[in-house]
């Protein structure tokens, strides 16, 4: 994939291995300073349900790690396997509310009533000890999606720990009113001294960590911490009682770009915190842009900034104990040519405002919101820990990492690969060679933003033809400056005959909306190309059909309203081998109950087959030969194209179940999807029947391969790190997912194929 880590949530350096807790990717290592990377946990994303947010290797041993989020995760053999815990200690599980009202049937995601996440987990110096606290804090020292004041409305505020003997074995310390955790920050050589802040600006000791009844001690402030929080903590590498705290403005909306910021040296004495404000440069800005401040463990009076926004990167150093600080300017040839602010570099991706320092060698990082660098040498001189990039060619690649919120939208055809991203476009192969990639969203033609910048970020879906003469994709201009980045309030639909060199804006060709500045366009749910002549398309929105028969010059517009077929991404499919077009019905607006209904004329008129679903369909695909593969709710059928007429299913048909005991059903595994056929090859996924969040109990168990019509299934691997409804294709013997990451599995290469097995007829 194109190599940005989007987005990093936390790292630890140490001993020259660098480990990093990805959004989308989970925890990831590297032994070699960020030459080579391995996944240690590709299941703990923060995608799905409340996610993870903080982790900790053992200073003791680096085989036992912990993660925090949702739940509290553990390993003691270096990832090789997994345990959540449960403890009588910790918060109990409660359901989720769905939102029943009136034409949604999909769970609302204010409602999370019960919901839990642990924001901050960390050792205590010997390893003897773990500690943890509730909170919800991103990227960007912002809260995330709501957790916290559901947290406030039913926890208290706790100190959770474990240690010594037992890691099943877990203790709390209620310090009152619930306020989220911002930093837990243990000394790194005394065991017995521990630091912890929250979001009402509260800061806490511990100098008994690891007694039988470890004693948190709330400091009395300094004045000049009042309407503050402390959202980041240092020690000095030379006095235990000194801190260096980043503190953040108490604001009604907390994210990186409101409320000034100040740094604090802090001494502790006894129960009491006297502080100094240190000056660096922002003293009258309205806004101060200050993320995060750390020593230099190796040298106490070299001290690092890093800026939370701003036009461009910089990281400011002191080399005289903060007495005055100089800008160390981000390298231009690090920017990529990721557009979006004035000085056309996202500043997300180029405002550098965490740290790791490896305490054992000359080794430091520093990251952003979606980038992430290695330096030797105090960051005199930086290079790219994950990303690669080729100047000369253009040509994006990865060190091993990959991209952890990327390939929405995958087309693997006879020349080149796509892929369009979540937050950074559209792009396509170097040919064959699926480790570099172009960049094509950024290519003339495409429009600026409601701000007049440059277009950078949300191209999905995408949609390419089988002969690659005609590439759709959606420009989301509102991505950028905050206009509402995944709302869709404002996009375009861009065309491409040149794979993606240059672009022109359809809308109007379609009738969807106006060129005029900030126009909406009507949403595009599906754009569905004829395999074997692409000039016949079909553009999918909601009771409306838009067919064209020669190339997107013309379109016939069908009104679908009385027919309701279901919204999504794989809603309909062709057969062009018959020239019949298939399409699965729904009430979008309550509980489903469909059927399956087919054209003959390209969508022009229908007829409903008399399919009948155990409760309702949910995708649909065709095979070269005709036949039909449906997924029921819990079973996949294949129909055979000479008895799709009679809408018969018997149990010839029924070639896998799932969902037939009641763990399957409480994770919600009750469906196959998507479906992606090419040829006799079927791939698919056991899912659950939700269209939209799954709960944090859901399990993405892997693709499902078919070689031969459906007669028989391999599993391509177990416990895949996928929300599946996302990026997927087969083409020969490649198949490439995209979610969480993007993943290629050649099948010319068999090793690559785990729990190898057949099956037919299977109930899982």
């Amino acid at each position: 994939s194109p190599g940005y880590t989007n987005v990093i949530y936390d790292l630890k350096v140490d001993g020259g291995v660098v480990t990093l807790l990805l959004d989308g990717g989970g925890l990831v290592q590297s032994e070699d300073g960020g030459e080579t990377w391995r996944s240690i946990s590709h299941h703990h994303t923060t995608i799905s349900g409340c996610g993870f947010f903080s982790f900790d290797i053992s200073p003791a041993d680096p085989d036992i790690i912990a993660v925090g989020g949702s739940h509290i995760d553990y390993t003691l053999n270096g990832g090789h396997s997994w345990r959540p815990v449960y403890d009588k200690v910790l918060p109990p599980f409660k359901l989720k509310k769905r939102n029943r009202k009136k034409g949604s049937y999909f769970v609302n995601e204010n409602a999370r009533e019960g919901a839990v996440a642990y924001g901050a987990i960390r050792f205590n110096a010997d390893g003897a000890r773990v500690f943890s606290s509730h909170g919800a804090m991103g990227h960007g020292f912002g809260p995330r999606k709501g957790l916290e004041p559901e947290m406030n409305s039913w926890l208290n505020r706790k100190i959770i720990y474990v240690g010594n003997e037992n890691i099943s074995n877990f203790s709390a310390i209620d310090l009152g009113a619930f306020a989220g955790v911002r930093c837990i920050l243990p000394h790194f050589s005394n065991p017995n001294l521990v630091y912890a802040s929250f979001s009402d600006g509260t800061i806490y000791v511990c100098r008994n960590a690891k007694d039988s009844n470890p004693i948190f001690v709330e400091l009395t402030r300094p004045e000049g911490m009042n309407d503050f929080q402390a959202i980041d903590l240092d020690v000095s590498p030379e006095n235990p009682d000194q801190l260096l705290i980043t503190l953040i403005e108490q604001t009604s909306v907390q994210n990186n770009f409101v409320g000034k910021a100040k740094l604090m040296l802090g001494e502790v004495r006894g129960h009491k915190l006297f502080g100094k404000e240190i000056e660096f440069g922002f003293k009258n800005s309205t806004k101060v842009p200050l993320g995060s401040a750390r020593w230099d463990p190796h040298n106490s009076k070299k001290v690092f900034l890093g800026m939370r926004w701003g036009e461009g990167g910089t990281v400011y150093v002191s080399d005289d104990a903060m007495k005055t600080f100089k800008p160390v300017p981000f390298p231009k040839r690090l920017y990529h040519a990721e557009p979006g602010s004035p000085s056309k570099t996202f500043t997300g991706y180029a405002n550098p405002y965490k740290f790791g320092f490896d305490r054992k060698k000359a080794l430091a990082v520093v990251y952003s919101a979606t980038g992430a660098w290695v330096s030797h040498n105090d960051f005199k001189t930086i290079e790219d820990l994950v990303i690669t990039y080729d100047s000369k060619t253009k040509f994006y690649g990865n060190k091993g990492v990959g991209f952890a919120e990327c390939g929405e939208s995958v087309a693997i055809r006879d020349k080149n690969t796509y892929l369009a991203t979540t937050d950074h476009g559209a792009w396509r192969s170097n040919g064959k060679d699926t480790s570099k990639w172009l960049r094509i969203s950024s290519n003339p033609g495409m429009p600026e933003d409601l701000d007049g910048d440059p277009f950078r970020g949300r191209a999905v879906p995408m949609f390419v033809s089988d002969d690659e003469d005609y590439i759709y994709l959606i420009a989301w201009v509102d991505y950028m400056k905050g206009h509402g980045h995944y709302d869709g309030a404002h996009y375009r639909l861009m065309l491409s005959r040149d794979q993606g060199g240059s672009w022109v804006d359809v809308t109007d060709r379609l009738g969807l909306g106006t060129n005029s500045p900030g126009g909406k366009m009507e949403k595009i749910y599906t754009i569905l190309f004829d395999r074997l002549n692409a000039q016949n398309q079909w553009v999918l929105l909601q009771n409306t059909m838009l067919i064209s028969a020669n190339g997107g010059k013309k379109f016939k517009k069908v009104n679908l309203s009385k027919m309701n077929i279901r919204l999504g991404r794989y809603p309909l499919t062709y057969d062009s081998t018959h020239k019949i077009l298939y399409a699965i019905t729904a009430d979008n607006g309550g509980p489903p109950t469909n059927s399956i209904v087919r054209s003959e004329d390209m969508g022009r008129t229908w007829n409903e087959l008399p399919f009948k679903p155990q409760i309702c369909f949910y995708c649909i695909g065709v095979l070269d030969n005709g036949d039909l593969v449906l997924s029921d709710d819990g079973r996949l059928l294949v129909v055979p194209f000479k008895q799709i007429e009679s809408g018969l299913i018997d149990s010839s048909m029924v070639r896998m179940t799932i969902g037939d005991n009641v763990p399957d059903i409480a994770c919600g595994l009750r469906t196959f999807r998507p479906i992606i056929c090419r040829g006799r090859d079927i791939v698919t996924f056991p899912q659950d029947a939700g269209w939209h969040e799954r709960s944090s109990a859901n399990r993405v168990i892997g693709p499902l391969l078919s070689r031969d019509g459906g007669e028989t299934f391999q599993w391509i691997v177990y416990d895949f790190p996928h929300s599946v409804s996302l990026g997927l294709d087969i083409r020969k013997d490649i198949i490439i997912i995209g979610g969480n990451g993007i993943h290629k599995l050649d099948m010319d290469n068999q090793s690559n194929i785990r729990n190898h097995i057949g099956m037919k007829n299977v109930t899982f």
